[in-house]
């Protein structure tokens, strides 16, 4: 049985039918799946800031709350970004990962590094829609699971 982690763009894919998130979680146990505290939150500020007015950001937050709560129900754990993970962060810290946001070439965000500390740390496959990073972190040794 593989442990997998939730990234917060695969939370936030999960919130929508026919996202290749949504297809993936259907040949996979509940049971299996991990996400974090720093997933969620990031999540719901990339919510907040996309949101087209305050209805809609409240549609999706709620959204979003409903989707982790059932995925929990189902037997996902929700780790909290602990010792463990803050010590493995720093070694993901400056590390050159690049993300693309629209035609910019960017560093990979603090949030985004603390989520990989926690796949690293755990021995668990992040999952996550295709990023540049990817390719990086497989060059040392984390497994990812591109969606």
């Amino acid at each position: 049985m593989g442990q997998y982690l939730l990234g917060e763009n695969t939370l936030i894919h999960l919130c929508y039918s026919d996202t290749s998130s949504r297809a993936w979680l259907e040949n996979v146990s509940t049971v299996e799946l991990n996400t974090s505290v720093i997933a969620i939150a990031a999540a719901r500020e990339t919510i907040g800031a996309l949101a087209k007015g305050p209805k809609e950001e409240s549609r999706q937050l709620l959204n979003l709350q409903q989707m982790v709560a059932r995925l929990k129900a189902g037997g996902m754990t929700i780790l909290p970004f602990d010792q463990q993970f803050a010590e493995e962060w720093v070694s993901w810290r400056w590390e050159s990962l690049k993300v693309v946001r629209g035609s910019v070439n960017e560093d990979a965000p603090q949030d985004t590094r603390m989520i990989i500390a926690t796949a690293a740390a755990r021995g668990f496959c992040l999952v996550e829609p295709y990023e540049d990073y990817h390719r990086a972190l497989q060059g040392h040794g984390l497994m990812v699971h591109s969606l």
